[in-house]
């Protein structure tokens, strides 16, 4: 037989490349689980080692050594499936009963709200209750960071989160872990600088890939410095080094980002005296200013904004035993948007984010998704109006994670045999993820003006591989649209919403409510003995 394997395309060479990639990958993964037990980020000499000779080998791939390093954090993030856990557990089956829903809830706190008042709290080393908290990983990350740091807070499983008065925050000598979110981080390091502190950082992926330059540039000014690990790197792990001697006139620059300004606000609020922050004049200064002030003012603190300048007078704090928190925005108006797919009504008991630029948007993407929205002092409710209108202006200004639920209602539209388009999604939207989420409901957008169309296509076995909670959310609300929807990553969803799976199994009228433990008596039963 002739020898055919020279004459192999350029596409079958780089897919046999692939191929082989992926089976290094796998391997490389399974001994790197080896060598460190299960934990990664456990051997700080080992990945060292590992580091400096990926960087030493894989120099000629790039004359970037900040994308060599990039590759490397994400050699060490790879996990790799069994394979007969992989044969055996096909993707996740979505199956909702198919009646018009009936949700009446109470709806989980702000994470942002949340760990704001924790920082205040534990920074003045104060006692405080959190009542219906969203315990998610960021919230989680962020509690276990504030108890490495000297705080002590404990959760429960009905989201009750209660900070112990007198232990207060101390950040000299210390190694803590962040975790994966920006505002975490921000919140550690500038309640850091309040005193002088020698800190080391270091977290997960997303942070480690993360551009703290802008930090960086800007932490001289306030008496402390932020250094890089990991050379030629601008993201974790890094040391913060504080002196505690901090200016009363502070000029923010313009790229430091929202979570960063969130924490400067907060922070300043401990700085002696009176300090004055000059804002840049942006919608983002006026989204922190709102989410900021009114938590200082109701912790006694004095706290004035004249246009872009803000003034915050330290003082002793009064921190409410249990202060009263607005509904966490992004998992609400996914909850809310229910209706569109599923027919009936969502109630959400709480408050909704009042003066947030965010949740007002938020309602505006509903309404034009045909929802009717209705608020009131108790919470709010909505139902499927069927009267689409353009997604396109509320999406604008919204960030990526609406994006997901933006496809699904325009899906909702084209299935209430309506015209529907895909609607311009926000900058920064993954655009594979969006078109892998119509093509699992069935549908596609016209390259030219959206339209969407009617189209046949397979619902893999091994289900989607949803990018982010937010897209298995959706994924999980479209399997009213269409029959046999798998997931092949359901665990992702808690992330966000740690609750979500036993809303959706409870449909059409979930009950949240924890049930009460069986009390078990510990006692031996009394035995009656008979002589014979």
């Amino acid at each position: 037989m002739q020898d055919n394997s020279h004459h192999r395309s350029p596409l079958q060479s780089l897919l046999d490349i692939d191929r082989e990639l992926a089976r290094l990958l796998a391997r490389r993964a399974r001994l790197l689980n080896k060598a460190t037990g299960g934990r990664k980020g456990s051997d700080p000499a080992l990945e060292k080692q590992l580091r400096q000779a990926w960087e030493k080998h894989a120099a000629r791939l790039s004359r970037d050594p900040r994308f060599v390093h990039q590759l490397f954090t994400l050699l060490q993030e790879v996990d790799v499936i069994d394979r007969d856990e992989e044969d055996a557990r096909p993707g996740f089956n979505l199956s909702p009963s198919r009646r018009a829903v009936d949700v009446n809830i109470d709806a989980p706190a702000s994470i942002r709200q949340t760990r704001l008042w924790l920082a205040l709290a534990t920074a003045a080393a104060s006692e405080v209750t959190i009542r219906g908290a969203l315990i998610n990983d960021p919230m989680i990350d962020f509690v276990k960071a504030l108890n490495q740091s000297g705080a002590s807070i404990s959760w429960d499983e009905a989201g009750n989160v209660h900070a112990k008065a007198g232990c207060p925050l101390d950040f000299s000598d210390k190694v803590v872990y962040i975790g994966e979110d920006a505002l975490n981080l921000y919140l550690l390091i500038f309640l850091a600088i309040g005193a002088q502190s020698h800190l080391k950082i270091t977290g997960g992926a997303a942070l480690k890939l993360a551009d703290l330059s802008a930090l960086s540039h800007f932490l001289p000014g306030l008496g402390a410095r932020l250094t890089n690990v990991v050379p030629k790197t601008k993201g974790l792990p890094v040391r913060l080094e504080s002196s505690g001697i901090l200016p009363d006139d502070v000029t923010v620059p313009d790229d430091l980002p929202a979570e960063a300004l969130c924490a400067l606000l907060l922070a300043a609020s401990f700085w002696p005296g009176t300090v004055t922050l000059r804002l840049p004049a942006t919608p983002v200064s006026a989204s922190c200013l709102a989410a900021v002030l009114p938590l200082l003012h109701e912790a006694g603190i004095k706290a004035t904004a004249d246009g872009d300048t803000v003034r915050i007078t330290s003082g002793t704090m009064t921190i409410p035993a249990e202060p009263a928190l607005a509904m966490e925005p992004l998992v609400a108006t996914y909850l809310l948007g229910l209706p569109a797919v599923a027919g009936g009504n969502v109630r959400l008991t709480g408050l909704w984010p009042a003066a947030c630029a965010e949740a007002e948007a938020a309602i505006a993407l509903l309404k034009a998704g045909g929802l009717e929205v209705k608020r009131d002092k108790d919470g709010i409710a909505s139902t499927y109006a069927a009267v689409p209108g353009d997604m396109d202006a509320p999406l604008a200004t919204l960030p990526p994670a609406y994006a997901p639920l933006a496809v699904l209602l325009a899906a909702a539209t084209f299935a209430s045999e309506k015209p529907a388009r895909m609607p311009a999604l926000p900058a920064g939207t993954d655009a594979l993820a969006a078109t892998g989420l119509l093509g699992q409901l069935g549908l596609e957008a016209d390259a030219e003006d959206g339209a969407l169309t009617r189209v046949e296509t397979d619902i893999p076995g091994a289900g989607w591989a949803s990018p982010a909670p937010e897209w298995s959310m959706a994924l999980a609300f479209g399997s009213f649209l269409r029959s046999g929807l798998r997931l092949a990553n359901p665990g992702n969803i808690t992330e966000l919403m740690p609750a979500f799976w036993a809303l959706f199994n409870g449909l059409p009228s979930p009950d949240l409510k924890p049930k009460p433990k069986e009390i078990i008596d510990a006692k031996p039963a009394r035995r009656r003995i008979i002589a014979g």
